[in-house]
C-alpha cells in the first residue's frame, strides 16, 4: 500500500513509528521492508530479482516511473518462481538510500493494483493515492468511498465520498485531491460512521447506474 496519509495516522494516533513491509503467499513473507529512513521498500536483491514493468507492453520502464512489479527467485531450488506478474504497482530506483543501503527500493511503497488504476479527464491515479489524501487531513474520519458513473459511451463522473464531522470541509478536501491527483473529481461529505466498515479488505471503488 501506498504509504502517506495512513502512516501519519498510525504514527500520530499509537504513539509509534510505522513501517512498510511487503510479502506474497507466491514468493515469500518478506521480500521488502523499509529502513529507520522510511524512504521506500528497500528489496532484498540477493535473493529476488526485481523488475518494473509497463503492463501492456512487459518492457522495463524508465527508474523511477511506475510499472508493475516482476519478481523472480534468485535462490529458491524447488517450484521456483520466475518472473511472476504480481499485479502491483510501484516505482524502482536505484539510487543509494540516506541508510547506506545500496539495494534497489520502491519510494513510496505499492501505490495500488493495475486493474485498480482510474483513468478520469485524461488523468490517471489509484484508489491509495485517494485514500493519502483523506487520510493526511485533519476532520475525516479516514473512511472514503470512490464512486464512478457511467463510462464507456459516456464520460464517467468520479466522486469521492469522505467522512468528516465538518460539511464544510467538502472544498478544501477537492483542492487537496486536485493537486495530488492533477485532476478534480466531484466531492461529497457524509457523516462519520455513513460508510461501511470491513474487517477484510475494504471496497473503495464502487460502479453506479
Amino acid at each position: 500500500m501506498e504509504v502517506g496519509g495512513t502512516r501519519l495516522r498510525l504514527e500520530s494516533g499509537l504513539g509509534i513509528r510505522a513501517y512498510d513491509f511487503y510479502g506474497l503467499a507466491e514468493i515469500g513473507p518478506t521480500m521488502g521492508a523499509e529502513c529507520e529512513a522510511q524512504s521506500g521498500l528497500h528489496w532484498a536483491e540477493d535473493h529476488y530479482l526485481i523488475e518494473v514493468l509497463d503492463p501492456t507492453t512487459l518492457q522495463p520502464v524508465p527508474e523511477g516511473e511506475l510499472g508493475m512489479l516482476v519478481i523472480s527467485h534468485l535462490l529458491r531450488q524447488g517450484t521456483p518462481m520466475i518472473r511472476y506478474a504480481t499485479n502491483d504497482v510501484a516505482r524502482y530506483t536505484s539510487e543509494r538510500c540516506s541508510c547506506g543501503r545500496t539495494h534497489g527500493r520502491s519510494p513510496g511503497g505499492v501505490v495500488g493494483r493495475n486493474d485498480d488504476l482510474i483513468i478520469y479527464r485524461g488523468a490517471k491515479f489509484y484508489p491509495t493515492q485517494v485514500e493519502s489524501v483523506v487520510r493526511a487531513r485533519e476532520g475525516f474520519t479516514g473512511e472514503y468511498m470512490i464512486e464512478i458513473q457511467g463510462g464507456e459511451s459516456d464520460l464517467p463522473v468520479v466522486t469521492v465520498v469522505a467522512e468528516s464531522e465538518h460539511p464544510d470541509a467538502e472544498t478544501a478536501l477537492r483542492a487537496a485531491l486536485k493537486e495530488a491527483l492533477l485532476v478534480t473529481p466531484k466531492v461529497r461529505v457524509v457523516a462519520p460512521g455513513t460508510l461501511g466498515r470491513t474487517e477484510f479488505k475494504a471496497k473503495r471503488v464502487v460502479h453506479v447506474h
